[in-house]
Parts: C-alpha cells; sequence; structure tokens
C-alpha cells in the first residue's frame, strides 16, 4: 500500500482491471465457478476464493467554483475514477490533469511513501469535486452527480504512466457518506461478467441494503503530513479504516492482525512478520514454503514481485457474534509501511484486506468465483463494513445481546468499541489530545471527538471518565 496518500492500489501490473477489458479475455474461456458457501461451529464458511479482485468505480467531475463549468467545458467533463478506502486522498495522473487543464501550486510538494520508495507529487490548485454511482451500463448527466465536495486540493502525477494512467477518489470522497457496491453482470455474447455497482448514500436513506453480517472498523491515522521534503499547501486528506483482530492459518499455525480495508487492493497481503508467525517465511522474509506464484505489485515509487501463498484459513470478527472465515484463500506477502507522525517510529501494516473477499475473485487463468453477497456496504458513519448475503446461503443466529447492537449501543468513551471503557480508550484519546480538525475525514480523529466540537479535549474526556470501567455487554449475553 501507499502512505498516506494512496496506499498502494496493489495493481498487478500487466493484468486487467477495467471491466470491460477482463471481458475480452473471459469471453475466450467463459469459465464461471461458485465457492462453496455453509456453516462451520457456527461460523460463516466461504470456501474457494481466487487470488485477486476488481476495484470499484465512480465519475467525477471537477470545477473551481460551486456549481460552476465542469472541467474541462460542459460538453466533456466526466472522469472514471477508481474509489478506493485505502486512498487517503484524491490524485490524478498526468494524462488526466493535463486533459482538465488543472494548474499546480507554485513549488508545493507532498511526499508518498509505496511499496518501492518515496515519490513526489505536486498539488493543485483549489477545485471542487463532485462524484456520480457508477454502473459500467449507464452514463452519468451532470444532474444525477451528487452535491460539489471542497475546496480541495488534489495530488497531481508528475510523470507519464508506463501501462495504464491511474486516477482514484479516496477516502475524501465517502466521508459521512455508504457506499454500497452490489454485482452486476454484463452480457458479451451470452457470456456473464461481473463487475462493481457503486452507489453514494446518505446515512438516512432507506434504500440501503439490509445487513447479514457487520464488521467494525477503526479509521486510523497513517498520515505522514511532516515529511521534511512536504512543502504546503498539502492535499485534502483522511484517515482510513482497519479491521482488527483479523485471524490466519496456516497447517496448525495462526496470526492475528489488524488489517487495512482496502477496495483498491486487488489482491490480499500480509506482513512478513504474520507470514513468518504461521511458517511461510523466515525472519529475512524468504520464503520457506513453496509460494502458488510471485505477483509483481505496482504501487508509489516503483514495483515489487510479491510471494503469494494458499493457506487455511482468514478469520474475521463480526459484530453478529460469529466469525467470517474465508477457507483456502489466497494471500500474498509484503511489508507495507509509513512513519508514525507521533512517535517518529515505523508503522508496517499487518495486512491488507482487498476485493478478492468481497463480491468475486478470479485467477491467473481468469476462472471466476462468485462471492455469496447480494451487496457490501462501507458505512463511514458507523465505522462498519456490511455484507447482504444473498438468501440462499444460511447465516449463523445472531447472539441475542452483544456490543453494538440497537439494544446495547457503544458508550460514550469506548472509543475502540470492545464494549469497555478503559485505559485503551484512554490511550488512543491521548493518541489525538489538543487535535483541532476533527471531522468526517479523519472520523472525528479516529472517535476521539466524543462530543463532535470538532477538537479534542478535556470535554470528551470529563465524557469518557463518566463511563470508567463501564461495560455495554460481557460478552456473556449479560
Amino acid at each position: 500500500m501507499n502512505f498516506p496518500g494512496h496506499f498502494n492500489k496493489l495493481f498487478l501490473r500487466g493484468r486487467k482491471r477495467c471491466a470491460l477489458l477482463l471481458v475480452l479475455s473471459a469471453m475466450v474461456l467463459g469459465i464461471t465457478q461458485e465457492a462453496l458457501y455453509g456453516q462451520d461451529a457456527n461460523n460463516f464458511q466461504i470456501d474457494g476464493t481466487l487470488p485477486f479482485g476488481d476495484i470499484p468505480y465512480v465519475w467525477a467531475l471537477f470545477r473551481r467554483s460551486p456549481g460552476g463549468e465542469p472541467l474541462p467545458d460542459p460538453q466533456e467533463y466526466t472522469l472514471q475514477m477508481f474509489f478506493d478506502t485505502g486512498a487517503s486522498g484524491i490524485l490524478l495522473s498526468l494524462e488526466t490533469r493535463e486533459a482538465l487543464g488543472i494548474y499546480a501550486e507554485p513549488n508545493a510538494n507532498f511526499v508518498d511513501v509505496g511499496v518501492g520508495g518515496e515519490e513526489n507529487f505536486e498539488v493543485s490548485e483549489s477545485l471542487y469535486i463532485a462524484l456520480a454511482d457508477y454502473d459500467l451500463m449507464e452514463y452519468p448527466i451532470e444532474s444525477q452527480f451528487h452535491e460539489d465536495l471542497g475546496p480541495w486540493r488534489l495530488m497531481l502525477a508528475m510523470d507519464y504512466a508506463d501501462f495504464q494512467a491511474i486516477d482514484i477518489v479516496g477516502i475524501p470522497g465517502m466521508a459521512g457518506k455508504l457506499v454500497v457496491l452490489t454485482v452486476k453482470m454484463f452480457d458479451v455474447y451470452g457470456f456473464e461478467i461481473p463487475y462493481y455497482v457503486t452507489k453514494i448514500m446518505e446515512p438516512n436513506d432507506l434504500s440501503i441494503p439490509e445487513l447479514d453480517i457487520e464488521v467494525k472498523l477503526r479509521f486510523t491515522n497513517f498520515l505522514y503530513t511532516s515529511h521534511p521534503n512536504n512543502v504546503g499547501p498539502l492535499p485534502v486528506l483522511g484517515y482510513n479504516p482497519v479491521i482488527e483482530d483479523i485471524q490466519i492459518d496456516y497447517q496448525g499455525n495462526s496470526s492475528i492482525g489488524d488489517w487495512l480495508l482496502d477496495t483498491g487492493a486487488q489482491l490480499s497481503m500480509m506482513s512478513c512478520a504474520q507470514a513468518e508467525a504461521i511458517g511461510l517465511v523466515d525472519s529475512n522474509c524468504n520464503p520457506i514454503v513453496e509460494p502458488e506464484f510471485y505477483q509483481p505489485i505496482g504501487g508509489i515509487g516503483s514495483q515489487v514481485e510479491a510471494p503469494v501463498f494458499l493457506i487455511d484459513t482468514v478469520s474475521i470478527p463480526t459484530l453478529n457474534g460469529f466469525e467470517l472465515v474465508y477457507g483456502n484463500p489466497y494471500v500474498g506477502v509484503l511489508n507495507i509501511g509509513t512513519i508514525d507522525e507521533h512517535t517518529g517510529e515505523p508503522i508496517i501494516l499487518d495486512g491488507v484486506f482487498g476485493t478478492n473477499f468481497l463480491g468475486y475473485s478470479y485467477n491467473l487463468d481468469l476462472d471466476i468465483v462468485m462471492g455469496p453477497y447480494n451487496s457490501i456496504v462501507f458505512d463511514t458513519q458507523r465505522a462498519i463494513l456490511g455484507f447482504d448475503v444473498n438468501d440462499i446461503y444460511p447465516v449463523p443466529d445472531t447472539l441475542p445481546n452483544q456490543c453494538g447492537d440497537a439494544n446495547h449501543p457503544w458508550l460514550e468513551g469506548d472509543i475502540n468499541r470492545d464494549c469497555w471503557t478503559d485505559v485503551e480508550d484512554l490511550g488512543m484519546l491521548s493518541y489525538e489530545w489538543l487535535t483541532n480538525n476533527c471531522d468526517w475525514l479523519n472520523w472525528n480523529c479516529a472517535g476521539c471527538d466524543l462530543n463532535r466540537d470538532n477538537k479534542v479535549d478535556f470535554k470528551d474526556m470529563a465524557l469518557l471518565m463518566s463511563n470508567w470501567l463501564n461495560c455495554t455487554w460481557d460478552g456473556t449475553g449479560n
């Protein structure tokens, strides 16, 4: 992944990433498979996930003033961009910025850190961006775009793309909204090929799918704005979602870590430390088990080769009281990191939860496996990743009492939402202490702005202490 601007997209060099391009190869093979689903020890089991997924898109247009003329002109303004939860900012390729006539701020520079090292970006003039729901079969008109967002500055690539120009909308375009991904089939000469329909919804929208499975997210500060080569003004940036306590298993060995939720990652990844813990690599990250294959991973700075392994399970805790278990999944191994601005220490992600674990997946032979979900919901207000499961698949019963449900809401002060207000929440509050720019871009300072007054101070401390050592649910139904 690339920190902090757009967390390497795990773009697969030489692979087809657009649904239309995927069609061309799939037309030849025409192979579609079904994964196996069911309950295993009261968990929701998914077996047969393939290594790669596709990245969802969104339509975008840019203006220099709210409601003004779209760039570059009213007759040619719509841009197809990747919609990426792993991206902290908004990135335009050199090809796109030239086509739109976007200016760079004189002397401004922003450094992003990725899988291949550091890369410098220019910073755009102040712009407004409007987004529209994406459907491969429907081209939007201007009235279908949502409200203008901004004024924001964007990251501007400084070099032409080697393979494909990449434009990315990250967390700023989703902040405070719900993003709903639904798999739709595209028919080409009798072959049905999946792609994502992307909808941006308000939290009170009555058409939001009812969720069968909910996974808690934690918005985390991976921003490295104090890099010595950064020269302001800086681009718009936001915090990124993390799924906590994901467990991986291989031949009796287990490891637990927190993984970035990244809809810009086609291949899910684990760190070298996690791979070593389950016996896949040595302390130097050299494989001691033969990988299934090596995959070139392109991102900020350069590209690297990542070994890909077939492991036993990836298990995700849910708010429903059971585990979401992926059996026999493919996971790559790669260290992805940045610098913690507060401590100056390096951060290495435990892993990346990519799109092969979402709506559908495929392999190097372009076999396609459909997932069990009607819709996937990314709720930035509640910090939830939700799944609407197809009715043909049985979902385990939800525990009658649990933390975070309608009858047992998270307490004010339970910042990490583990059902207790305790020293871990105090530590999170201390990390954000006296931050004064809390909003949806940073999920109200990672949830520490408890009274929503845009800063973390003694008022938030008082709310936390008012529930000190209180428990919403002790895990036994009480």
